[in-house]
């Protein structure tokens, strides 16, 4: 595996840069998803072990490796703190695309996550022909309900996912016609 980082695959916005994951990210990447404020929202509801963080970031990283789209860290381009993570996975029980992301609560309601979330949906729609991409949520997680609907997801109720019920979110991806 090359462990150097491919630029090419960096998304840059007006006021962040997103890598895919590396080792380096990682204690970033546990210190957010061990907060049991993030945590609550995620189906074990409670912040990660350090153990469970390893694996569920190997996993990643092994994702990011193997298909053409995967998770980035998010940085901010002002002075380079990490903030969070976003991209799109494949839930494994439906084999569908999904936005995933998490920021740290201190940049909540600052618009980070949408910029981010808005550049991931580009990116796969542009290079990879994305159509359709899905976002679920606990109920609780009124942000991120509120996000995906800016986001312009449809919101399809309720579905059982790993034994818990989410709210299920749809995006049809239209592209343009061309004109000449």
């Amino acid at each position: 595996m090359n462990k150097s980082l491919d630029h090419e695959k960096f998304i840059f916005t007006e006021r962040l840069f997103m890598k895919p994951f590396h080792e380096m990210d990682f204690l970033n990447f546990f210190d957010l998803m061990s907060s049991d404020e993030i945590g609550r929202y995620l189906p074990m509801g409670r912040g990660m072990t350090k153990k469970e963080c390893e694996k569920y970031f190997d996993k990643i990283k092994l994702d990011n490796e193997r298909e053409a789209f995967g998770m980035f860290s998010i940085f901010k381009k002002e002075d380079g703190q990490y903030i969070g993570y976003c991209g799109i996975k494949k839930i494994p029980v439906i084999m569908e695309l999904e936005i995933i992301y998490a920021i740290k609560k201190k940049y909540w309601g600052k618009g980070y996550c949408k910029e981010a979330a808005e550049s991931v949906i580009k990116r796969g729609k542009e290079l990879l022909g994305f159509q359709k991409i899905l976002g679920v949520s606990k109920p609780e997680n009124k942000k991120s309900i509120e996000l995906l609907k800016r986001l312009e997801f449809s919101d399809l109720g309720m579905k059982e996912f790993f034994g818990i019920e989410f709210r299920y979110f749809e995006k049809i991806i239209v592209f343009e016609e061309e004109t000449i």
